[in-house]
């Protein structure tokens, strides 16, 4: 993982950017996140080329020189320190004996950290967040991702001691009581362990399991019950006022029956209230917008950073009066008017990044090719865009007078 931020201030402060200009280098950081050449190289974009010289500024700026980087041998990242590493099965009789000799570990996204995985050949696997900070941390895993065979046996051969609980089980094999008890249901371990009575029923009389689809239904048809029961208890009831008395029920029959609930819900008469016409004046509330829509219009147009279309959308967005605008244009005529009049057009948008560019380029005192020009402000050479060549070429012609270099000296990747 890389700390982009603080990559780009160090290679600006290693770098001088008189030099990054001369080389046609400064755009390492590119003006939009995660554009510049420098963050590409350090993720190992493949589908991404680079000049050479790009690469030999990386190796400098990591210490090496091209010889020296090229001749090194790589060193094996180990997060979780060098192996072999303890096995942490409380059932084996290797336990907390280095045993382990390779760790596998990846990225966990979700949880933002390191996970490293520690196999043991008894079968068991666990999890432990990384990097390790302390040789303390060995002795201690995040998660367990398979128990094996041999804990397994362990938990049959306790689970049949009846002078245990299931708490001092879970002790001994290094769990919690809910874990132990979750373990030996799947294993098919008996629910009843010797020495104790289920407390609702007698030893000679047998358990007679209720699978998950039967209690749901008998839930429901209580539920079903209690509805019925409550409608009939209040004639004259609303359906509105019946859920209300009961919302869970309404709930629960919902998510499971809803045909049923609309047969057996009794109709919530609807009263029609007219709308009162509206008596509002919006005469000054159309000046503070409009204005608004104007000083907006100004800062998207002037803005220092990349430039944005100004377009009506976005100009009432900036405003802070979208919502007002999109639901009373009728009533604002001169803010409609305002936006009409202020609103650029793609023509002039393109226009305004060609000048932004060639500023941009003039604050680098580099020129680029036409090609990378047409890279920066996201305008490709296609037919809908051939009216713009003369504009492009001629802000290139520009920058080569002010810069005159030979040539380019990296071309577009």
């Amino acid at each position: 993982m890389i700390r982009q931020g603080k990559l780009v201030k160090a290679f600006e402060e290693f770098y001088p950017r008189a030099l990054l200009n001369r080389l046609q280098c400064a755009d390492y950081a590119g003006d939009k996140p995660h554009s510049g050449w420098l963050l590409h190289i350090f993720r190992m974009d493949g589908w991404m080329l680079f000049h050479p010289l790009r690469h030999l500024l990386a190796m400098r700026f990591l210490g090496y020189t091209a010889e020296t980087f090229f001749g090194h041998t790589p060193i094996a990242y180990a997060p979780f320190g060098d192996g072999p590493y303890p096995c942490l099965n409380p059932a084996s009789d290797h336990y907390r004996e280095p045993v382990i000799d390779t760790c596998a570990f990846a990225y966990h996204y979700g949880q933002k950290a390191l996970i490293g995985t520690f196999a043991c050949d008894c079968g068991f696997v666990y999890r432990r967040r990384g990097p390790e900070q302390s040789p303390d941390e060995r002795l201690i895993y995040s998660s367990v991702a398979e128990f094996g065979s041999v804990w397994h046996e362990r938990l049959s051969i306790l689970w049949q001691d009846g002078s245990l609980t299931v708490e001092d089980i879970g002790k001994r094999l290094g769990v919690s009581n809910h874990a132990a008890y979750g373990q030996a249901i799947r294993l098919g371990l008996p629910r009843l362990r010797p020495g104790y009575a289920h407390p609702l029923s007698s030893p000679s009389q047998e358990l007679v399991p209720i699978d998950a689809a039967q209690r749901a239904k008998q839930a429901l048809a209580r539920r079903k019950a209690e509805w019925v029961r409550e409608r009939d208890a209040h004639p004259g009831i609303t359906g509105k006022e019946l859920r209300e008395k009961l919302p869970s029920v309404y709930k629960s029959i919902q998510k499971c029956d809803p045909a049923w609930l609309k047969d057996e819900t009794p109709p919530t008469p609807r009263t029609y209230v007219p709308s009162s016409p509206t008596t509002k004046d919006w005469t000054d509330t159309d000046r503070v917008v409009a204005d608004a829509v104007r000083e907006a219009a100004a800062r998207l147009l002037t803005a220092p950073d990349y430039p944005r279309q100004a377009f009506h959308k976005r100009i009432a967005i900036e405003a802070g009066y979208f919502a007002t605008i999109a639901a009373q244009t009728d009533n604002l005529p001169l803010t409609k008017a305002a936006l009409d009049k202020v609103a650029e057009t793609r023509e002039n948008y393109i226009k305004r990044k060609i000048t932004w560019a060639s500023a941009r380029y003039r604050e680098e005192q580099s020129y680029p090719s036409i090609s990378r020009f047409r890279q920066r402000i996201n305008v490709q050479a296609t037919d809908d865009n051939e009216q713009f060549r003369g504009d492009i070429e001629e802000a290139v012609r520009s920058l080569e007078a002010a810069f005159p270099y030979s040539e380019p000296l990296i071309p577009p990747h």
